[in-house]
């Protein structure tokens, strides 16, 4: 079994994020992975925000380039 074919393949739909006490910001980037296509744009940014002790943040999208996921949980 070719193990990259197999994960390069699969679609990305639900991005998990482990929350801490705090506060806090985070820019997530997703593009493929896979070629140079976020050179032309093909890509996502994301930014989290964080504050409390709550399991939740505030997503906002920076920039949108590429297929969104579907999902976002917080852990």
């Amino acid at each position: 079994m070719n193990w990259h074919s197999t994960l390069v393949k699969k679609p990305y739909d639900t991005l998990k994020m482990r929350v801490y006490p705090g506060n806090g910001t985070y820019l997530h980037y997703q593009d493929n992975g896979a070629d140079f296509a976020y050179r032309d744009g093909a890509y996502n940014v994301y930014e989290f925000t964080h504050e409390g002790d709550k399991k939740e943040a505030s997503v906002q999208m920076k920039k949108e380039g590429y297929t969104k996921y579907k999902n976002i949980l917080f852990e």
